[in-house]
């Protein structure tokens, strides 16, 4: 749902086959009566392994606990139509991309990651995420995404302090060298009884 002002809405789709011929990106209003204004518009790969967690959050893990974070992932409970769209109001722990997200805890180490290819020379990588404290939160929860490489050390990470509304976060790093390895991105929770929700993720 929007209101008067423009908000970036988007969806991700993980393809993990090379069957498929054509894709197709779509829009649809679905409050009658109502008006919809639509800018800016843009399909990009989101460079990363189910970016949105909706494939049981493959790619992923826990640097300092499990590999699997299938326990980790949130679903909203909104009604859904046939075509899987809301069928009704969102509930108030709505997914910013598609049906579920990651919720980060210290209690469940509060720190994920996802292993990317080495970065190239003279390149620029920017990681993004949507981040929230997650509803019933006291205030806003502290948290790190972070873009690092073994190889020198080298890392480029942003801290953010994360309300109750989806927020874009980011990171960016400048790639000077050419034997950097094992990079990754990360996103972890600071707080120490913080709880924060993520989705939507992506890395260009």
């Amino acid at each position: 749902r929007v209101g008067k002002t423009w908000t970036q809405v988007q969806s991700t789709l993980h393809v993990d086959a090379h069957r498929f011929s054509g894709l197709r990106a779509e829009i649809y209003l679905t409050t009658p009566g109502g008006t919809l204004e639509v800018d800016a518009a843009s399909l990009t790969s989101a460079g990363l392994v189910d970016a949105s967690f909706e494939e049981n959050a493959q790619g992923w893990y826990s640097p300092e606990g499990p590999r699997d974070l299938r326990s980790w992932r949130m679903s909203d409970g909104s009604d859904r139509n046939a075509t899987g769209l809301l069928a009704s109001d969102p509930a108030a722990e709505l997914a910013k991309d598609g049906r579920t997200w990651l919720r980060l805890t210290q209690a469940n180490r509060g720190h994920i990651a996802q292993d990317i290819p080495t970065p190239l020379a003279g390149a620029t990588y920017t990681f993004a995420a949507w981040v929230r404290a997650a509803p019933g939160s006291t205030g806003p929860v502290a948290g790190t995404l972070a873009i690092r490489a073994a190889g020198a050390g080298l890392a480029g990470q942003s801290r953010f302090r994360a309300g109750p509304e989806w927020t874009l976060a980011t990171a960016t790093l400048d790639v000077r060298r050419n034997d950097l390895r094992d990079a990754r991105v990360e996103i972890s929770v600071d707080d120490p009884n913080g709880v924060l929700d993520v989705d939507g993720c992506r890395l260009t």
